[in-house]
């Protein structure tokens, strides 16, 4: 997924790869998909005791980063 973010493909898992500004509906469909996988990601090792917190910590830190961005996608199409 990493291509559907130019300039972001050299992704680790210290990184976050959501844009605080998503312009496109490409953009946020790929930017869902990637929060989607990485939450799947973390919600797998949870119950096997794989908790890190720094990990946690940029994961909340995407989520809230993809938060803004929505809500100002939702912003931009409500402007037609």
């Amino acid at each position: 997924m990493a291509s559907r973010f130019p300039g972001l493909a050299a992704r680790t898992a210290m990184d976050g790869m959501i844009p605080a500004r998503i312009d496109t509906p490409r953009e946020m469909a790929s930017a869902m998909l990637v929060l989607h996988q990485d939450l799947a990601d973390e919600a797998s090792r949870i119950p096997g005791g794989d908790v890190d917190t720094a990990r946690l910590g940029r994961l909340a830190e995407d989520t809230e980063r993809f938060a803004r961005a929505l809500r100002r996608f939702g912003w931009l199409a409500a402007q037609g």
